[in-house]
């Protein structure tokens, strides 16, 4: 006699879910926290964190503006990567004691003062959403500037008696930042997450990923550090490339790393 269907053993999915790619974008010094973000998110489980090479910069030097004067005037620092730029200038070593930086968060200005630069005045929510002392808004200032970047672009905008030094030139590499096993990992997922530090690695990581064409993932989230880095405002809340924006509560690595422990998968 035949056995009864019913008896027989089901047969159990122990498939484990493929991880959801998480794209950062490569920090080699370390710089913009972005190893201790990698670390959170592989903590939470459920995600692949890759580590992009979307950039290639170049250190340049010039010389200090020759009516600069460094009691009076500030220096603009726009990044850790500006911080970087202005330790390599053969003019640094010689006028670090006497420079006055302000800086866009508590990590720039972290950094400047390990290399000994005193730090007048921190934007905590970034130079676009803080308000300027009148210290800052009455003084002349130096903008240690990216080369490829056009200076309507900046986070504060020089002004007439402002000087732009560009010291360094950040530049977006050419075709596709993953490996030929991340692309089919890509292609095969229902779900990608970007976390975008700076307007022009969100940029950068849009325009890469839409060279999958309709092999893109259907769900597209971006973890922004700002509203202005994820492109968001009152009257767009949401980019059409992506179906969810999220931010923390200010624009640092603090508020960073605890939006990112409360994410689920």
């Amino acid at each position: 006699m035949a056995s009864d269907w019913r008896n027989r053993p089901r047969a159990v999915n122990t498939r484990v879910p493929a991880p959801i790619p998480v794209l950062l974008c490569a920090d080699p010094d370390g710089l913009s926290g972005t190893a201790d973000y990698a670390a959170v998110l592989r903590g939470l489980g459920g995600y692949a964190v890759w580590s992009l090479d979307l950039f290639d910069d170049h250190i340049m030097h010039a010389p200090l503006p020759a009516d600069f004067e460094p009691a009076r005037d500030l220096v603009v620092v726009p990044s850790n990567r500006a911080v970087t730029a202005l330790q390599a200038q053969t003019w640094f070593d010689a006028s670090r004691g006497d420079l006055r930086a302000i800086a866009p968060g508590p990590e720039t200005a972290r950094a400047l003062a390990d290399i000994g630069v005193p730090v007048l005045w921190t934007a905590e929510r970034g130079f676009r959403h803080s308000p300027r002392p009148a210290s800052v808004e009455g003084a002349r200032r130096l903008y240690v500037a990216n080369a490829a970047l056009d200076p309507s672009g900046l986070s504060l905008v020089p002004g007439p008696t402002d000087w732009r030094l560009p010291l360094y030139r950040r530049m977006p590499r050419a075709g596709a930042p993953w490996t030929p096993m991340q692309a089919r990992a890509l292609c095969q997922s229902q779900t990608v997450v970007a976390l975008a530090l700076s307007g022009s690695q969100r940029q950068l990581l849009e325009a890469r990923l839409s060279l999958l064409g309709r092999r893109l993932p259907p769900s597209r989230k971006l973890i922004a550090l700002s509203p202005t880095v994820a492109g968001w405002s009152p009257a767009v809340p949401r980019r059409s490339f992506w179906h969810s924006v999220t931010f923390p509560a200010l624009p640092n690595r603090a508020s960073m790393l605890h939006h990112l422990q409360n994410l689920a998968v």
